[in-house]
């Protein structure tokens, strides 16, 4: 049994104008690991941070809904989100968490980051699953000793949108991106250039990272921000040519 969380990225084919989950128009991962004959449950939601991502696997675990399925929950695939979801006022997240903003400085997303890996850990020791990490609409960190720092969570796939385009999940500059709304929140309680130059090159990240999925819109469309049913096939090959995929 292979469950799937995450944000937007984690439900699969967005449309182009969306209105409705109803319209969904393809089920990406989870419909691919399906088809293949194995079962799925995808809790991921648009909109989710990496704090909500944490709290749906809690809540599926606590609630004992795996206590009742036929197969144990073996893999947890997840989809991590934007770091600054986590605080930003410009999402529908849970906690509004502005904790992790002092010291404010250019260490902010990997502190938000790290939390959101030891949260995942916690799950996969107390639970014995293992967790399997996506970057999804940001790309993940990447440390050699990422399974010892995280027992139980691997970084399976870096960058999905690396993968799609570059045919390799890796990258040698991990892209971290942030909304306008909340660059002018950090921006607003910050004096130092070093940090505004930082904000700003993290602006320029969100912006590069949007070039290149209309310059690739046979990955990335119709809807332009998220990957679209084949940039899903291509994952699930992937995952299945390195064994991620039993």
């Amino acid at each position: 049994m292979v469950i799937i969380s995450g944000d937007s990225w984690g439900c699969g084919e967005w449309p182009q104008r969306y209105s409705g989950p109803d319209e969904i128009l393809h089920g990406g991962l989870a419909w691919y690991i399906r088809d293949s004959g194995q079962r799925v449950i995808n809790l991921s939601q648009g909109g989710f941070s990496n704090q909500d991502i944490l709290r749906s696997i809690h809540r599926f675990f606590i609630s004992g809904t795996h206590l009742h399925l036929v197969e144990t929950v073996q893999t947890i695939f997840v989809f991590q989100t934007e770091w600054y979801r986590d605080f930003s006022p410009a999402t529908y997240c849970i906690d509004f968490d502005t904790n992790f903003l002092d010291p404010l400085n250019e260490d902010i997303h990997l502190r938000y980051l790290s939390r959101f890996y030891y949260g995942l850990s916690e799950i996969s020791k107390k639970y014995s699953v293992s967790i399997k990490l996506i970057g999804g609409v940001e790309d993940t960190i990447w440390l050699d000793q990422f399974k010892q720092e995280y027992p139980g969570v691997e970084v399976v796939c870096q960058s999905f949108t690396n993968l799609c385009v570059n045919d390799d999940h890796r990258v040698n500059k991990e892209n971290f991106s942030i909304s306008s709304k909340a660059a002018d929140f950090l921006k607003n309680r910050t004096d130092d250039p070093t940090m505004i130059s930082f904000i700003e090159s993290l602006i320029d990240n969100t912006l590069t990272r949007q070039q290149i999925w209309d310059a690739n819109p046979e990955y990335f469309f119709p809807d332009g921000k998220h990957a679209n049913q084949k940039g899903h096939k291509k994952l699930f090959d992937f995952l299945m040519q390195t064994k991620m995929i039993l």
